[in-house]
């Protein structure tokens, strides 16, 4: 029987979350794998893991990354910027402005659909 681990709300998620702020990001790469090796579909450790290895110039495997919270929610716009980050690294352009112009399309919706006070 397998358990299921919510991490989201952990300690460990939180810590990181610190790790990479305070810049220690080989640390926080190890945490984010470990994370998504416990649980291969937490949208948000793929995320940080590929923001991660982007902040170290690890373009190929972050764009997998990115790819892949993609094909969970086609509706974020963060991962559709840091992949337009990562295409714009490899000098791939047409691409890169794809999903910068995803990003800020899915970003002014956002906007247009929040209730206003």
């Amino acid at each position: 029987m397998k358990t299921t681990l919510n991490i989201g709300d952990s300690v460990m998620e939180r810590l990181k979350r610190e790790a990479a702020r305070q810049g220690r990001t080989m640390e926080a790469i190890d945490r984010f794998r470990r994370a998504v090796g416990i649980d291969p579909k937490h949208e948000k450790a793929i995320y940080h893991l590929a923001v991660s290895l982007a902040a170290q110039g690890e373009w190929a495997e972050a764009g997998e990354l990115f790819q892949a919270v993609l094909q969970m929610n086609p509706g974020s716009a963060e991962a559709h910027s840091g992949l337009a980050r990562v295409f714009t690294a490899q000098g791939k352009k047409k691409e890169a402005i794809y999903h910068y112009e995803e990003a800020l399309r899915i970003m002014k919706s956002r906007s247009q659909s929040a209730p206003t006070p």
